[in-house]
């Protein structure tokens, strides 16, 4: 923003995460395969944390030198219903950030309509007191014969 702050719109579990990996360069690798280490391996890919996507990659070679053909083949077939899920998860989460922005923008657009309503109001009060003001000042000048 115009302070120099950014907004980082990601899974803030995940971020937590990483970024006690970046402060102490340790970090827990959920079970290869599962849910949360998808989720963790695209927020990886996504900040471009080579350190950290080297050391999962390790664990993955592992798991495939050490696995059967059938082994691989399940990895695999969970791996693409899981990148289709992803897929679907990323799209609602864009879908509900364009909402969040429309109604920021509503909000705004609010702001204005009320500020120029008042902005209205309020400068046909000045010139009913200004009226009033000039009036006035007429009448101690014909009194005073100074205007004061």
């Amino acid at each position: 923003d115009k302070d120099g702050r950014y907004f980082i719109d990601r899974d803030g579990e995940i971020f937590s995460k990483l970024l006690n990996y970046i402060r102490t360069g340790r970090a827990t690798i959920p079970e290869y395969g599962s849910d949360e280490w998808n989720n963790l391996l695209c927020e990886v890919e996504f900040y471009n944390i080579k350190t950290m996507l080297d050391k999962m990659d390790k664990v993955e070679q592992e798991i495939f030198a050490n696995a059967s053909l059938e082994d691989i083949k399940a990895i695999e077939e969970k791996q693409k219903r899981l990148e289709l899920t992803l897929t679907s998860k990323e799209m609602l989460r864009r879908q509900g950030r364009e909402i969040e922005k429309l109604k920021v923008e509503m909000q705004k657009l609010q702001y204005e309509k009320n500020k120029a309503e008042l902005m209205s109001k309020h400068r046909t009060s000045i010139k009913r007191n200004t009226k009033k003001e000039y009036a006035f000042n007429l009448i101690i000048a014909g009194v005073t014969g100074t205007g004061k």
